[in-house]
């Protein structure tokens, strides 16, 4: 609860599954993880300064999340980094799900509510290319999505 620093948590060279994490509004990042391989069960996230959570250079699955008040971006991936995501609700968010550098999401049940941009595929940095997304059973209030070239958005209903 209201943490202070720069990320709520962050991970960093880490191994393993995380079972909950429960995070209430963060100044910055309310979840950061680098260079790791994690699998969470359940991440519930309530107000976060700038992103939900970012994962970057590593492989990730999490198999539930509730996302709310995100003030930038929701779940962002990015630097060459894999992941999973199942039943995930984001509402209230600038962004829903946005790939970037040579990362790629999927994402199985995603709903998205009062969130101003659900997917974005890009790239930000020069060493990589693009973004790309999957995403299986999705709804999203909105229905706006940023790919821009070189990156990949796939819905497949």
């Amino acid at each position: 609860n209201n943490a202070r620093c720069e990320d709520g948590v962050n991970f960093i060279r880490v191994d393993g599954f995380v079972k909950n994490i429960h995070i209430y509004d963060a100044m910055s990042d309310a979840i950061d993880v680098d260079f790791s391989n994690l699998h969470f069960n359940n991440i519930n996230i309530e107000n976060a300064g700038n992103d939900c959570i970012d994962f970057s250079a590593g492989k990730y699955e999490v198999f539930h999340s509730n996302l709310n008040k995100c003030r930038d971006k929701a779940i962002s991936v990015g630097e060459q980094t894999v992941s999973f995501f199942h039943n995930v609700e984001i509402s209230n968010s600038n962004v829903g799900i946005a790939t970037k550098d040579s990362s790629m999401a999927t994402i199985n049940n995603a709903k998205f509510k009062d969130t101003a941009l659900c997917l974005s595929a890009y790239n930000k940095k020069q060493e990589f290319w693009g973004g790309k997304i999957k995403v299986y059973d999705y709804s999203c209030s909105s229905n706006t999505l940023y790919q821009e070239k070189n990156s990949i958005i796939e819905i497949m209903q």
